[in-house]
Formats: C-alpha cells, sequence, structure tokens
C-alpha cells in the first residue's frame, strides 16, 4: 500500500450511525487505528488501516439494510 493511501486510513471514523435504524456502534480498532469497512468474496468486514492480511473481522449488520455515516 502506497504512504499516501495509508495516510488517508489512519485518520477514519472511531463512530459510526446507521442511517436506517439510528443504532451507533464503535469500529474496531488494529494497529493503533480504526479499521473499515470492505467487501471481501462476497462478505462484508472490517479491514485493518494496513490492509486486510494484517487483520479482519467479520461486520456484523445492526439491521437488515445498514447504511453506515
Amino acid at each position: 500500500m502506497k504512504m499516501e493511501n495509508r495516510k488517508n486510513y489512519q485518520n477514519l471514523s472511531k463512530q459510526y450511525v446507521c442511517q436506517n435504524c439510528g443504532i451507533a456502534f464503535s469500529a474496531p480498532m488494529h494497529c493503533g487505528h480504526a479499521m473499515h469497512i470492505a467487501e471481501s468474496n462476497g462478505q462484508t468486514e472490517w479491514n485493518c488501516w494496513m490492509g486486510p492480511n494484517c487483520g479482519k473481522v467479520p461486520f456484523e449488520a445492526k439491521c437488515d439494510s445498514p447504511s453506515l455515516t
């Protein structure tokens, strides 16, 4: 991963709110920073800012149609 791309992932939100159901939750942390949501092989998961090979966690939706901000 290029250095400028890593900087973008280091400042991700730590709090998310589902716009569909209103539930707020925290992003998991890995390597000192919040993880980001990514699609991989049809699965939604949290990935480490250093990449999915460093760390990934399954994303558990809080409702049937999550829309996160």
